[in-house]
Order: C-alpha cells, then sequence, then structure tokens
C-alpha cells in the first residue's frame, strides 16, 4: 500500500466503514470518474485499525478533532479549516503529519512492503 492509495481510502473512510458496519463483502467506489470494487478483507480492515490508532496517538491536543472531523465526515478542507479557525497551511500540515502517522501505522501492521517505504 502506497501513501497515495492510503490517501484515497481516507477521502474514502466514511464509506469504508459503513460497508464493514453493514457486513458486505465489497465496496463500490468512484475515483476520478472510474468505477472501483474494492473488496473489504483483512487488509481494509487492518487500514481501519491503522487510521483508529492514528487518531488515538495524537501528540497535537487540537490536531485530534480536526483530523477525526476530516476523516469521519464529508466535508472538504476548506469548511473544516474555517470551522476551525486555523489558517490553511496549519491546516494542510496537520493532514500531512497525520496522513504520515497512518502511513506509519500500515508500516507497523505489514500493510506496506519494503518497496513502498523506499
Amino acid at each position: 500500500m502506497t501513501k497515495k492509495q492510503i490517501h484515497l481510502l481516507l477521502k474514502r473512510y466514511p464509506q469504508i466503514v459503513e460497508a464493514i458496519r453493514k457486513e458486505k463483502t465489497s465496496i463500490r467506489l468512484v475515483v476520478s470518474k472510474k468505477k472501483l470494487v474494492l473488496p473489504i478483507d483483512d487488509r481494509l480492515h487492518t487500514f481501519v485499525r491503522a487510521v483508529k490508532s492514528a487518531l488515538e496517538i495524537n501528540p497535537d491536543g487540537y490536531a485530534t478533532p480536526i483530523m477525526t472531523a476530516r476523516v469521519c465526515s464529508t466535508k472538504s478542507d476548506i469548511d473544516l479549516y474555517t470551522d476551525f479557525y486555523i489558517t490553511e497551511t496549519e491546516f494542510y500540515r496537520i493532514k500531512s503529519n497525520f496522513i504520515n502517522k497512518v502511513f506509519a501505522f500500515c508500516i507497523l501492521y505489514g500493510l506496506v512492503n519494503a518497496e513502498e517505504i523506499l
């Protein structure tokens, strides 16, 4: 799993969690006007666990609610940083750090192989 794939899955995280909750075997996503069928397997469950771990372990006290709102809602980035009264630069710094943290947890849980790290 690459960072690009993690970013793609984070954008669709609410849909993924809902499909897992409903115990579906696959989920249909639209990515750049292309239909994508993603099987719900152990790798996807592990990805959800990595996101939850990244949300729980956050040294910045104010970053946790911002990233929880970003991951668990369908609001746009602009809506979120205006809702939380932070600058655009600060929001994207927090978001980048969060994606790096999710990537680190994906490495820890074995979703990322050595070629993708290098």
